[in-house]
């Protein structure tokens, strides 16, 4: 989710329509309640969601890469059996890719889906002694990576750190009203379950009892045809 830069007039007359808005629907006290670390952790979430899924294509498409490189150094046998019955072998566990020095020397985990095959801590030597064409490819790949990755870890931290200071949603909604939108908006979405649930669990508890009263009912109606036919029978012997 990206959160526009507002300058200070515009952001105070946001503000001030917010404050508004909810005074108007008798939810002007919600702001003075206390924020939720749970939810503001989902918050973060969902203003970074935007570079988290991005680093989580790109770290994909890493692991496709590492993948291709390395399915040359696998027997083709091995590999077709693997695509066929994947739960017959054991998976690669992954390991630490790092570039060349020129590139940084910067390092990575990547887990090919490939079985075991070449031993474990030697994937390195392997693709640098046999597909050195590719490795300068990869290097500059998980360089774009690594510094996605720091760029979405300074986001969710700046964030955090800014909503440390808030204690309230008030304070929250002065800080950034988007934020505001977001946190408010889970906390909606979380009431709302809670009470489709209570709805249901509501709604069980009153079959429950209509199921015990008919059955209640059936129960009493057969004891009562018993007695009849008991007082019936009794009535007949003795004449």
């Amino acid at each position: 989710m990206a959160v526009a830069v507002k300058g200070t007039g515009q952001k105070a007359r946001e503000v001030s329509e917010i404050k508004r808005d909810l005074i108007m629907k008798g939810k002007g006290d919600t702001l003075n309640l206390s924020l939720r670390k749970d939810l503001l952790k989902r918050t973060i979430e969902v203003i970074t969601s935007v570079n988290e899924v991005a680093y989580r294509r790109f770290q994909s498409d890493l692991n496709n890469k590492v993948t291709k490189v390395l399915s040359g150094l696998i027997p083709a046998e091995l590999r077709r059996s693997y695509k066929l019955h994947p739960g017959a072998f054991t998976p690669h566990p992954g390991f630490m890719y790092t570039t060349t020095a020129m590139a940084g020397a910067r390092t990575i985990w990547v887990v090919p889906d490939l079985p075991v095959y070449l031993p474990q801590f030697t994937e390195m030597d392997a693709i640098r002694e046999k597909r050195p064409a590719e490795t300068e490819a990869i290097d500059r790949f998980v360089d774009s990576l690594i510094t996605r990755k720091e760029k979405l870890e300074s986001e969710q931290a700046k964030l955090a750190t800014a909503f440390a200071s808030c204690r309230t949603q008030l304070a929250l909604l002065n800080l950034n009203p988007a934020y505001w939108r977001v946190y408010a908006q889970l906390l909606e979405e979380e009431e709302r379950a809670k009470r489709a649930i209570a709805y249901q669990n509501k709604e069980k508890a009153a079959a429950k009892a209509k199921l015990a009263k008919r059955k209640a009912a059936t129960l009493a109606a057969v004891r009562k045809k018993i007695a009849e036919d008991e007082k019936s029978r009794a009535f007949g012997g003795s004449e």
